[in-house]
């Protein structure tokens, strides 16, 4: 869904994002100190844009603890389909209890699909 609560579009099986938007993941995944997940997915943005990826820390209730769970390097600016793989990592002193995936797109439009979240360091291709 898009941020402002309306729904993404997704054509082609891709989640599209408008410039300087974002969306965000209806499904959440439990948090925790030192959790860690592997996050994938397929992206591709507009010349001279970047989609940036987070994930707010949340609550039992849902609520956002205005902090976000580590993703280093977690920006992707390619014009064509590229997937591309994430660390995410709820810290040592964390509150959250669970947490959520993000896409902003800054500088142009962009898309995401395929996104995967999968608990621990591992990612089974198949």
């Amino acid at each position: 869904m898009l941020y402002d609560g309306s729904a993404a579009t997704a054509p082609d099986g891709a989640v599209r994002i408008p410039a300087g938007t974002g969306v965000k993941s209806r499904a959440t995944f439990a948090g925790g100190p030192n959790v860690t997940y592997t996050l994938t997915a397929d992206m591709r943005c507009d010349a001279m844009a970047t989609i940036e990826v987070r994930s707010a820390e949340l609550d039992a209730q849902g609520q956002w603890l205005s902090s976000y769970a580590g993703i280093p390097g977690n920006s992707v600016s390619w014009p064509d389909w590229v997937t591309v793989t994430f660390a995410l990592s709820f810290g040592a002193e964390t509150k959250a209890s669970q947490g959520d995936v993000e896409f902003i797109a800054l500088g142009g439009e962009g898309a995401v699909r395929n996104v995967r979240v999968v608990r621990g360091g591992h990612l089974e291709r198949r």
